[in-house]
């Protein structure tokens, strides 16, 4: 097996703690910290270390068993076991994955072709010791190495071509068993620094709030985690109001006769029945409209992702010439001139005045606003309904995974479609 290529890493490390020169283990609080190389999340700040010297530090790759069986959807929306954050819940296995390792590798015929190892399940819970090559007291900085090489290779050696390309940690694969013994190896200090200073808070400010706005209550099933909802442009009724008008209105299309909604229909969980949506001018765009729900979860829009955020990607269809076909500033003319919008623009910012940033805002407090939780899945899953044979059926092909080796035969639908809202995640797609 030649050298693998394209690694994604993602690890769960809890329970730090650190030996005193003493020879005592001084536990560290709220330790549970989440690393992601894709996402360059390499970085952990602990900062209730107590007062001394230590010598050692061990730590926990993967959760207790009450913490990994807690209920995922009760963490905030940054913490790092809130499951739209990491990506690393098997909500329908009611735990997390404490290491997943996945990209591709070159067999001996020089074809490429991936793997995909998730170290999961109780079991699995690895402690790793690192002796200090000096004593250092709590106020400093480690770089530590993570060595896929030694993961995959010592003391038991893996091969993706004879052992398997992939794992769910099932109770008696061998492969789950040899990461855990290579695991402690896996990890070694490279050098010990001065603790870089801790960077001040820079929460952003609410947005151009009226003097009293009407405060919107965000609805979401218990099945579903705490979103990220902008700070800077807070859910109120206003806004939702103006925005709901702002969808609706065909204003916003260079002939009056596109809106938001015509491709967005409600009826069709805010998506267009036909294949590909007509715009202006008879003209049809180049793909189909998504459904605008539960967008709260999401970072990123169009379904090649080009925009980061809400506000941004919705003035985009309004200047497209195959779909509205308008300038956005002949959008604000028009608005402007309105008798009813100066008025709910100035109810939801506390100024008449209409910019592109404010029209944005509104579209995008409307947008978070749609939510779905209660469908018949969702009803199903806390036992007020039931599916049908076939349905229930469908639902264990699609959370089965295809893996022969460990005589698994299922559609490995949940690897792109995971988590409590079955869209991509970044590790599997």
């Amino acid at each position: 097996m030649r050298p693998f290529l394209f690694p994604a890493l993602a690890i769960y490390s809890a329970s730090s703690s650190y030996r005193s020169i003493a020879g005592n283990w001084q536990a560290v609080p709220n330790s549970i910290q989440w690393i992601d190389a894709r996402k360059h999340r390499t970085q952990i700040l602990l900062d209730s270390i107590p007062e001394g010297d230590f010598k050692a530090i061990r730590f926990s790759i993967g959760l207790s068993e009450a913490v990994n069986h807690s209920d995922p959807n009760l963490y905030a929306a940054k913490h790092p076991l809130n499951p739209s954050f990491n990506n690393l819940h098997w909500n329908w296995q009611t735990g997390y994955i404490f290491l997943a390792l996945e990209g591709t590798y070159r067999q001996s015929n020089g074809q490429l072709s991936g793997y995909v190892y998730h170290f999961a399940n109780d079991p699995q819970r690895t402690t790793i010791t690192l002796t200090l090559p000096k004593n250092i007291s709590g106020n400093a900085s480690l770089d530590i190495d993570f060595d896929i090489a030694a993961l995959l290779n010592v003391p038991s050696p893996i091969s993706f071509s004879k052992d398997g390309a992939s794992t769910h940690s099932r109770e008696g694969d061998p492969i789950p068993q040899a990461l855990k013994r290579n695991l402690p190896g896996a990890f070694q200090i490279k050098r010990i620094r001065a603790a870089a200073p801790i960077r001040a808070d820079t929460r952003p400010l609410p947005i151009d709030l009226p003097d009293t706005p009407t405060p919107y209550p965000f609805k979401l099933g218990n099945r579903l985690p705490i979103p990220s909802l902008p700070l800077d442009n807070p859910l109120i009724a206003e806004r939702i109001e103006l925005g709901r008008r702002l969808f609706h209105d065909p204003q916003l299309s260079i002939d009056d006769t596109i809106a938001c909604a015509s491709c967005h229909q409600e009826d069709h969980a805010f998506s267009d029945p036909a294949r590909i949506s007509a715009g202006v001018n008879g003209q049809f765009s180049r793909r189909h409209s998504m459904p605008l729900f539960n967008l709260a979860w999401k970072d990123s829009f169009f379904w090649d992702g080009r925009a980061h955020s809400l506000r941004e990607q919705v003035l985009i269809p309004i200047e497209d010439p195959r779909e509205m076909g308008e300038s956005i500033d002949h959008v604000i003319e028009k608005l402007s001139a309105d008798a009813d919008y100066p008025t709910l623009f100035s109810n939801a910012f506390g100024s008449a005045s209409i910019t592109p940033l404010t029209i944005g805002l509104a579209l995008e407090n409307f947008l978070l606003s749609l939510t779905s939780y209660n469908s018949k899945f969702d009803q199903a899953m806390s036992g007020k309904a039931q599916l049908s044979p076939s349905e229930q059926r469908g639902f264990e092909l699609f959370m089965t995974e295809f893996e022969p080796r460990s005589r698994q035969y299922g559609a490995d639908c949940f690897h792109c479609h995971g988590g409590a809202l079955f869209h991509g995640q970044p590790l599997s797609r």
